[in-house]
Formats: C-alpha cells, sequence, structure tokens
C-alpha cells in the first residue's frame, strides 16, 4: 500500500514547483503557472469520486471525498477499501497536507487542489489564476488549457459535471473521476 501511495504521489508532483501558490503545468516552461483560487472563491460541493489514475502503464484506484465552501475546501483520499491515505485542506491560512503515511520529500498537494479547481471550478473564476501563456477553452462538455497552441490539460465531463476525464499531457496522467451516489 505505501508503494502504491508513493507512485500515487509522484504523478500528483511531476512539473511542480515549490511556489506558495501556483503550480507549473508545462514542466520548465516559466509562463505555463496555473495559481491557486484562494478558499473564499471555492464552490459549494459536497462529494464522494472514485478515482482511477493511470500512469506508466499501471492503473491505481481510490476513492476521494471532497467538500468545499467559501470557508475551505477539504479532500481526503482513501484506499478502496476506506484507509486514509492523506487529507488536504486549503483556507484563508493557506494549505495543510495531513498523512497517514510518509509521503516522498517534495510532495506539493497544491497540485492535486489545482488539478481539482481546474475540473470543478466554475470557469470565470479559474480564468483569475491562469498565468503567463495559459488560457483556458471551455464548454459543458469540455475545458482544455493551452499554453499557447499546445494543449496541456483536457477535462471531459462524463453523464454529470462532478463525473470526467481528465488528460495532463506534460505528466503524462490520465485520471478518471466518476462521482458516487451517496
Amino acid at each position: 500500500m505505501k508503494r502504491m501511495l508513493f507512485l500515487v504521489l509522484i504523478i500528483l508532483v511531476s512539473g511542480c514547483q515549490q511556489d506558495d501558490a501556483c503550480i507549473a503545468m508545462a514542466g520548465q516552461n516559466d509562463q505555463a503557472h496555473y495559481c491557486l483560487l484562494p478558499a473564499a472563491q471555492a464552490p459549494t460541493l459536497a462529494l464522494t469520486q472514485q478515482v482511477q489514475i493511470d500512469w506508466k502503464d499501471q492503473t491505481f484506484t481510490l476513492l476521494s471525498v471532497l467538500e468545499s465552501d467559501a470557508a475551505a475546501t477539504t479532500m481526503v483520499t482513501l484506499t478502496p477499501t476506506g484507509q486514509t491515505l492523506f487529507s488536504l485542506r486549503q483556507d484563508a491560512q493557506g494549505v495543510v497536507l495531513k498523512s497517514a503515511a510518509p509521503l516522498p520529500p517534495g510532495f506539493n498537494p497544491r497540485a492535486l487542489l489545482a488539478l481539482v479547481q481546474l475540473a470543478l471550478w466554475p470557469e470565470d473564476k479559474l480564468r483569475a489564476g491562469l498565468t503567463g501563456c495559459l488560457r483556458l477553452e471551455a464548454s459543458a462538455a469540455r475545458r482544455t488549457l493551452h499554453c499557447d497552441a499546445a494543449a496541456l490539460l483536457e477535462v471531459t465531463y462524463l453523464e454529470r459535471p462532478e463525473s470526467y476525464r481528465l488528460q495532463w499531457f506534460s505528466v503524462p496522467l490520465n485520471l478518471q473521476a466518476t462521482a458516487v451516489q451517496e
């Protein structure tokens, strides 16, 4: 289980910088950073998702419980059997990570929050977090984050907006999050 957690976390930190608020979306490209939106701009959400991550010919399945409102965003990530792997909380004071297992050096929880924001936050608010060459194309079925002409990340919505397929091309990472009916 620790090996699985280590690999999943390595996926999430690839391409990230240690900047307090911004995530490198295209490796070393200094113009392609997404800056996390403040917790006060979060939509009100409460959802549980089954998350499947495909990376380098390996597949990982996790559960994610997400709650957000204008005060804070909290995400708890669990194994399929319900064991907590780690939790993240973003509020006015910043981002706090609590892990139930040792995490690899350099793990940046902001990368995970950036992916969640890019998939689930309202389009108009996301545009405020874009810097440099980044631009967002969005429709009801899809969002694509570009740097100049290159697509960096694509979110394709499935049956519901809370269920989506995400591809982060520079990592490369494929993720599918499916809302679980409660």
